[in-house]
């Protein structure tokens, strides 16, 4: 029999459904151990239903982790914790800016972990809590655009969330957002548990224990996405929180409100996006993340943004790829001036001179790399604090971090919808 554990959750409290087990795993090293002559426990980061959290050094490579202890009843027999590495090391594959990386595996006095990657700051939890669940349409969009862009890898690789909520969501250096925890309540669920995720998030075909084909197998992730954006564009929950019963009941009897609806001012373009997410249905949900955000930032198109004719410079080694950048940047700010580069010395040379309100440079150029510019343009005072967007089709995790240290403000992996462009670049001009 399975028990509802009280928790607070956006915007107040919702509920987790947990199995009748120990709270957490109590077993975690101490700090000071050294495991696998490799990682050198820090302390404590947290523990929760799924197991503790320490934050480690790795000595080889000199970085900081996050180790994550698993429960013990999701791994008690050899069989399952064979199965578990075996597909954490399949989750280790997927590498985005807006997932929190799994760098490897590994046990310790016979309990398996993940090594995953450290990103310092806020849950998105308590992001919207100091901020009173009330954001700024385009921080919110900002937000929702990154965690469906990590969502997107996710399923792009095969794995599924299954428990997507502010909590697992990390808002670390330049405001990026990454996505954790992914995989371990699809984990748990075939263990033979109960854990479904979170009430109030959680997917009706969930809820009520029906089996999901192959086909909508991403449904549930897509459901939670859209709850995700009603939090973000209208500042509470869609189905309220009064109390467990009630929830689940307008989850599984009643439809979702218009954003709208409830937040005065709202585009009611919103509504039908973010609405048909949260179908009861789930063949009737968009297919997929990018579809949902692509619906979003369409119903947004006719939007003028707050910044007036600001002035964009565009470093791209590839001069096929400047007209497909000025039309895309113009089609959300029709009154901006766009300058293309395909020399990163010459775009210096012109944003030192006439500094512009937000840079995009490529990554990987000939003549000189994108950090190189990003270090440049962050060493003169006059573009010190420019807004500078980092694209590329190669980077891997370390050079993500590399940036965020060196300075840029927001990234994008090649290749790139023109929606997922206009959404960052509306977020850094917003900011800056």
């Amino acid at each position: 029999m399975a028990n509802y554990r009280k928790r607070i959750d956006t915007p107040a409290d919702a509920v987790t459904l947990v199995d009748d087990a120990p709270p957490s795993n109590p077993l975690a090293p101490e700090p000071g151990e050294l495991l696998e002559h490799v990682y050198r426990v820090q302390r404590l980061q947290g523990r929760g239903g799924g197991g503790t959290v320490m934050l480690a050094h790795d000595e080889m490579l000199d970085r900081p982790v996050a180790l994550k202890f698993l429960h013990p009843t999701l791994t008690e027999l050899e069989a399952q914790r064979t199965r578990f590495l075996n597909e954490a090391r399949a989750m280790a594959r997927i590498r985005h800016p807006n997932v929190v990386g799994i760098h490897g595996v590994g046990q310790w006095e016979g309990t398996p972990y993940l090594v995953m990657e450290y990103l310092p700051g806020p849950t998105l939890q308590a992001y919207l809590d100091e901020r009173n669940h009330d954001l700024a349409l385009d921080d919110a969009i900002g937000l929702f655009e990154q965690m469906c862009r990590g969502v997107a890898a996710i399923h792009e690789a095969g794995a599924t969330h299954n428990d997507l909520k502010p909590s697992n969501m990390i808002i670390g250096p330049a405001s990026r957002l990454g996505i954790t925890d992914f995989g371990l309540a699809e984990w748990a669920r075939k263990q033979g548990m109960r854990r479904g995720g979170t009430i109030g998030f959680i997917a009706p075909e969930i809820i009520r224990g029906e089996p999901i084909p192959a086909p909508l197998r991403t449904a549930a992730d897509i459901y939670s996405l859209g709850v995700l954006a009603f939090i973000l564009f209208a500042g509470q929950m869609p189905f309220g929180n009064d109390t467990i019963e009630g929830v689940v009941g307008r989850q599984l009897n009643t439809d979702s409100p218009r954003p709208s609806s409830l937040r005065p001012g709202l585009p009611v373009e919103l509504d039908r996006p973010v609405t048909q997410a949260l179908s009861k249905h789930p063949g009737f949900r968009p297919r997929r993340a990018d579809e949902l955000l692509g619906a979003c930032m369409d119903a947004l198109s006719s939007r003028t943004s707050a910044v007036v004719g600001p002035r964009i410079l565009a470093i791209e080694d590839d001069l096929v790829m400047h007209p497909w950048l000025e039309a895309s940047l113009h089609a959300v700010l029709p009154d901006a001036t766009v300058a293309c580069f395909a020399s990163p010395v010459a775009a210096l040379t012109d944003a030192i001179r006439n500094p512009p309100q937000l840079v995009i440079t490529d990554l990987n150029m000939p003549e000189m790399t994108g950090f190189e510019v990003v270090k440049t343009l962050r060493a003169r005072a006059r573009t010190r604090h420019v807004p500078i967007i980092a694209i590329t089709g190669t980077a891997a995790q370390d050079d993500w971090d590399r940036l965020t240290i060196l300075g840029a403000d927001g990234f994008l992996a090649k290749p790139f919808e023109p929606w997922a462009l206009r959404a960052v670049v509306r977020r850094m001009l917003v900011r800056a």
